[in-house]
């Protein structure tokens, strides 16, 4: 053990303190020996304390809670040219520490903290400890232009994000959308625009991700092929174990129905439909998979119900259309397909698919 640890400390300056204690737990399950290893480490070099391994030592001893260890490692090193205090630990355990055994701080040390916070501007990091508070209640009122300044900053840069994101769903570039909503729900996850906003994106990437999997049979009516009777039992098997797993993992059951439905095991995909969510991405789904199993009375009842849930979807009008072409041309009423591709090409000249499929349809 020794020997490991001798080991240890030498190269602890080319490492991360993360990694070090890491490496010191497993090897040693008594905290109280690993923080005074750690600590001989830390301070056996100046060139050791730089910011993050400052804050990863303090984090470990606060939360082992060593508050004193903590109080004495920061008061020990002060005066060290590198040594950034902590200050967040370093007042949360030194209030910790100090319990109920005093009501309030020496004038001294109250005056002594309040001047190194001054200096070091963490005014921000210092009042985020809840525990001095009741030493220091003007901690309270720290930071009070420093965070308006930042709502209002927050406030700009979102709407900006809101904004790029318009532009680019105007453009159709739903990809770089997509990084952007991210983007923007990392930075204000609770935002109710900002959730909206990301539930329509999925909505869309649905649409696209379905319609260039529509696009790939152009004909539509599908050309049936006997498949190996090894390979029927494999898909078989494959089909079971995703209804299976979406009975056990509901959330994840728009996923495996897509699974199922790149295996053209449609009949799959929408027995764990049925068990699904209702959604925009589930519902449309839904519909591919009626239309390419052949199910078009069905698929027709089907996009009544769609036209009815989603009509504020720009794209639906249109996906809806096409589907119930596609549905009367399924059941053999093919001038009403035709009829219903041209009015929907009169609405939308450069709707690619509905053009490309009236072009195959006219032209057997």
């Amino acid at each position: 053990m020794r020997e490991f640890y001798d080991e240890l400390s030498k190269n602890v300056s080319m490492q991360k303190f993360e990694l070090v204690l890491r490496d010191l737990l497993k090897n040693q399950k008594d905290p109280a020996i690993v923080a005074d290893r750690v600590l001989t480490m830390i301070e056996s070099e100046d060139l050791n304390f730089n910011e993050e391994s400052i804050q990863t030592v303090s984090h470990f001893l606060f939360r082992s809670g060593f508050y004193n260890t903590l109080v004495q490692f920061v008061v020990r090193n002060l005066r060290r040219p590198r040594f950034k205090v902590p200050w967040y630990f370093f007042l949360e355990a030194l209030a910790r520490g100090l319990g109920n055994q005093l009501e309030k701080l020496p004038a001294n040390l109250e005056e002594a903290l309040l001047t190194g916070v001054g200096e070091d501007q963490a005014q921000r990091e210092a009042m985020q400890a809840q525990a001095m508070h009741r030493f220091l209640p003007n901690m309270k009122t720290w930071g009070g232009s420093e965070e308006e300044n930042f709502q209002n900053f927050a406030k700009q840069k979102r709407e900006d994000l809101i904004q790029q994101v318009a532009t680019l769903q105007t453009a159709r570039l739903y990809e770089k959308a997509h990084t952007l909503i991210e983007q923007l729900l990392s930075l204000f996850p609770k935002d109710a625009e900002v959730q909206r906003l990301k539930e329509e994106a999925l909505q869309q990437r649905a649409i696209e991700t379905l319609q260039r999997r529509s696009r790939k049979r152009t004909e539509f009516t599908p050309t049936w092929v006997e498949n190996d009777p090894e390979e029927e039992v494999i898909l078989e098997t494959v089909g079971r174990s995703l209804y299976q797993a979406s009975l056990t993992i509901p959330e994840m059951s728009f996923d495996l129905a897509v699974a199922s439905f790149m295996f053209d095991d449609f009949a799959t995909a929408l027995k764990i439909l049925a068990h699904s969510e209702p959604s925009f991405a589930n519902d449309w789904l839904r519909l591919e998979c009626l239309l390419l199993s052949r199910h078009f009375i069905e698929g027709l009842d089907w996009i009544v119900y769609l036209e009815i849930h989603y009509s504020h979807i720009p794209e639906t009008a249109s996906g809806v259309q096409l589907a119930r072409a596609k549905c009367y041309w399924g059941l053999g009423e093919r001038h009403l397909a035709l009829e219903i591709l041209e009015n929907l090409l009169d609405a939308r000249p450069n709707h690619i698919q509905a053009g490309t499929l009236l072009n195959v349809w006219r032209n057997p």
